[in-house]
């Protein structure tokens, strides 16, 4: 499949939210839901790769117009990723 740039955002933004009900709230996860994480993350890891992706030079997520993450691959080829951005505007 080929990804353009709204696919990948949905998909990192899945597994981001994914990746917090998983590791931060332990048990709360099902067996759906952590299937749906690790196909993410197979897939993720994948694309990150491609496009060389690494803390230097992370991937940017957009969770909306004021929100965003970066994601990337570290030394052992793990995902990892920043805290939400919120770039709140005042007006």
């Amino acid at each position: 499949m080929d990804w353009d740039e709204e696919d990948l955002n949905d998909l990192a933004i899945r597994w981001y939210f994914l990746y917090i009900d998983v590791s931060i709230i332990p048990g709360i996860a099902d067996d759906m839901m952590m299937s749906e994480w690790v196909e993410d993350e197979v897939t993720l890891k994948k694309i990150l790769k491609l496009g060389g992706f690494t803390f230097i030079v992370p991937l940017s997520i957009f969770v909306d117009n004021d929100n965003s993450f970066d994601i990337w691959l570290d030394a052992d080829g793990d995902i990892q990723g920043s805290e939400l951005y919120c770039n709140e505007t005042y007006g």
